[in-house]
């Protein structure tokens, strides 16, 4: 059945989260199947382009990201329920992209020093997170 509004509604989300998902596609993937997992519908990767943006398909709702925000679309839904979940994706993202980050730079240090061995992983009061690294010394 045609319908004619369709909500949409815009997130906005930090770049350096988005860049993370953007960048790999099992990220993506992740994000799909969890958000199909949330939703209990079928999950699709309708495009993605490397870096630049991602349209996922989970039946009737859209979602769009790009590396400045997320935004979904859907003729079904409400503009306030749509908020919601629209909320809820990007807790989602975000929880996806932060162990990216993480194992991301954990990489870089190591290629420059060695293997690393992680201390600890504690989430802070405020929302950050805080990772600490064991550097192994080379001795000359």
């Amino acid at each position: 059945m045609p319908c004619n509004t369709v909500a949409l509604v815009r997130a906005q989300i930090a770049a350096e989260h988005t860049t993370e998902l953007l960048a790999s596609t099992e990220a993506l993937k992740a994000l799909s199947l969890s958000l199909a997992t949330l939703l209990g519908r079928e999950p699709t990767v309708v495009q993605h382009r490397v870096g630049e943006y991602a349209a996922l398909q989970l039946g009737d709702l859209t979602i769009n990201i790009s590396r400045f925000d997320i935004t979904a679309t859907s003729p079904r839904m409400s503009r306030y329920d749509l908020q919601t979940l629209t909320d809820r994706i990007v807790k989602v993202a975000v929880d996806l992209a932060i162990p990216l980050a993480i194992q991301r730079t954990v990489k870089a240090v190591e290629s420059r020093y060695g293997k690393l061995a992680i201390q600890s992983d504690t989430r802070q009061a405020n929302g950050s997170r805080v990772v600490k690294l064991k550097i192994p010394v080379r001795r000359g």
